[in-house]
């Protein structure tokens, strides 16, 4: 049992106004998405702190449902029919949509 490490008990601090406010920022469109080091001086961080809260699972969950938000809505909006909503292997429809969506270039 020599020179073991032991472990902090870190309490993570819960979500707040910022963490939020980068979640916004990061999914936005690609016309309308800032830099990341943008998203940093506007929340008065160091882009470092950023790159740390996108790696917390918590924030990660978040961000993944606002995509998924975004994406739901975004086929919404969109003009195709439902019926093309079942079809699996029409790669290029899927491009076109995540394309629209602003996922993809």
């Amino acid at each position: 049992m020599k020179n073991q490490k032991r472990k902090r008990n870190s309490q993570v601090p819960e979500l707040d106004d910022r963490h939020y406010t980068a979640i916004y920022l990061l999914t936005r469109n690609i016309k309308e998405r800032w830099p990341k080091w943008l998203i940093a001086k506007h929340l008065n961080v160091h882009p470092s702190t950023l790159y740390r809260w996108q790696q917390r699972k918590d924030f990660q969950r978040i961000m993944e449902e606002e995509v998924r938000k975004l994406f739901k809505a975004s086929l919404e909006l969109s003009p195709i029919t439902r019926k093309h909503y079942t079809i699996t292997d029409d790669v290029t429809f899927m491009e076109n949509v995540l394309r629209s969506a602003g996922f993809i270039k």
